[in-house]
């Protein structure tokens, strides 16, 4: 990959699995983010390190808007996305989640998978 490529792979699978697939990823990439909207989950890995600022809700936000094909058909998606904290605090599935706050959010039994 590039030095600016970004690799998005889109999961469907059980908790298990989904697991190891971030775990993966994880160890495979320098930034791993995942956008999880139920109950497909897409991960982000990024060849360079992405500082806190380019990683943020609002800037996936963002930067989802300015593709204007992806922007009309996914306005649900980028709402979810804007509302990750709410989605945290709720404990829920939905959002721009770290590869902590996603496996926090998986080891937890209430939260649906």
């Amino acid at each position: 990959m590039a030095p600016d490529g970004v690799c998005v792979c889109n999961v469907i699978a059980g908790r298990r699995r989904l697991l190891d697939v971030v775990r993966l990823w994880d160890d495979t990439f320098s930034s791993v983010r995942i956008l999880a909207t139920d109950p497909n989950y897409f991960l982000v890995g990024t060849v360079r390190p992405l500082d806190a600022e380019e990683a943020t809700p609002e800037r996936m936000a963002e930067n989802m808007r300015g593709w204007a094909p992806l922007a009309q058909i996914t306005r649900d998606v980028t709402s979810m996305i804007v509302d990750t904290a709410r989605h945290l605090r709720e404990r829920t599935l939905i959002g721009w989640f770290t590869v902590e706050e996603f496996v926090v959010l998986l080891h937890d039994p209430d939260v649906i998978v």
